[in-house]
């Protein structure tokens, strides 16, 4: 995921502190509504004052930087893959966790205690099955202290619950372990490409304001390996999983209304990133970007005009909300386009903050031929 925890966590703040609030006091589903609207009419709002923006390009130290930047308001790890298991059946899969800030370090708490509470933790976890064509997802809360969620560098974890990404060496092997109700995943990631800075080293603009922008790094290409219990049984699978982290405070401006995030991970070595802001009108912004990663781990940035994106097929959401789940995507140093098609239309999720995340194809758009696998992110549909 690029950015998008930022301005969807920016709006539905206050209702995700509701949600959280209602879990610690035990509160059932029908509660939780009255509960938001009460914690929403007391917070009034989040202000960004305290906390730093992204505003500068700086130098990115590792591990620490695999760590919380509490300074900043939003923060996210965030892990997509494309698997399969030994009969060859295919699965996607994607694990977030967001770190939420409610008070600047700055900020002084009277009586602070292990119990103080300077953050929210948010984490979704989803699961497709290509197979049975079902994409089954789940969503937990925590506060931060005392030790029920958080991140720390040294060794690298980020974990919320019995939800966790963990380093088992240095800096890799990381590990993936998660469990509910109807699927577990026990992974084990290697890196087979360099770590990419996205945007201009790092610092990665979305709009023309001052700190409308985050910090931004990822690792393009992860082996994968492990097991998923889905139900019953359990899956030896493989496969290539995406690495996308960021910090910022600032929400996006005024007239950019979503986006749509290709993640492409193609059977050459080379992956394309590339994020397509959209303005109030469903038009591309000017400020949509991303990177081209050829097999060695050069990268090349991709401007607006570098691309040509072009939807060809919708799936329609209960609501009646209409997504693209079938593009035409023409990069201009490829010699032909490419069709950009979900592995299942239905990968929606109906999480707290809403929007479709999803595995798909890359097929060359004359031969047909699989050329890769990726992942797509759609919000403001």
């Amino acid at each position: 995921m690029p950015f998008s925890a930022r301005k969807l966590l920016y709006c539905s703040l206050p209702v995700i502190v509701a949600i959280l609030v209602s879990a610690v006091s035990g509160c059932d589903e029908a509660n939780k509504a009255d509960a938001a609207f009460s914690v929403a009419d007391a917070l009034g709002g989040v202000a960004d004052e305290g906390f730093k923006t992204a505003d500068e390009i700086v130098r990115f130290q590792f591990p620490r930087d695999h760590g919380t930047h509490p300074e900043y308001r939003n923060e996210w790890w965030y892990l997509t893959g494309n698997l399969a298991d030994e009969q060859g059946q295919r699965y996607g899969y994607q694990l977030t966790f967001f770190r939420i800030g409610l008070i600047p370090p700055s900020e002084h708490i009277e009586q602070e205690s292990n119990w103080s509470q300077r953050d929210v933790w948010m984490a979704h976890v989803a699961l497709t099955d290509a197979s049975n064509q079902r994409h089954l997802q789940h969503e937990k809360f925590s506060r931060g202290n005392p030790g029920m969620a958080g991140a720390h560098y040294a060794p690298f974890k980020v974990w919320l619950d019995n939800w966790q990404l963990a380093a088992a060496g240095n800096p890799f092997p990381w590990h993936i372990a998660v469990q509910t109700t109807d699927f577990d995943l026990e992974f084990d990631l290697t890196a087979g490409k360099p770590m990419v800075l996205q945007g201009n080293e790092g610092l990665s603009q979305k709009s023309s304001g001052p700190g409308n922008a985050s910090y931004y790094y990822s690792y393009p290409r992860l082996k994968t390996s492990g097991q998923i219990r889905l139900g019953d049984k359990r899956y030896q699978v493989t496969g290539l999983s995406w690495f996308d982290r960021e910090w910022s405070t600032s929400a996006l401006d005024e007239d950019q209304i979503g986006w749509d995030w290709f993640s492409l991970q193609l059977d050459s070595g080379s992956e394309l990133m590339y994020y397509q802001l959209r303005n109030t009108q469903g038009q591309p912004h000017a400020g949509s970007q991303g990177k081209w990663i050829n097999a060695d781990g050069d990268a090349i940035t991709i401007k607006p005009g570098d691309i040509d994106l072009q939807t060809q097929r919708y799936w329609q959401d209960k609501d009646g909300t209409n997504y693209p789940v079938q593009w035409r995507l023409h990069y201009k140093n490829e010699s032909t386009p490419w069709v950009i098609r979900a592995l299942v239309n239905e990968q929606l999720m109906n999480t707290s903050v809403k929007y479709w995340e999803g595995a798909v194809e890359v097929i060359d758009s004359d031969s047909q031929q699989l050329l890769g696998r990726g992942y797509l992110e759609m919000t403001g549909y």
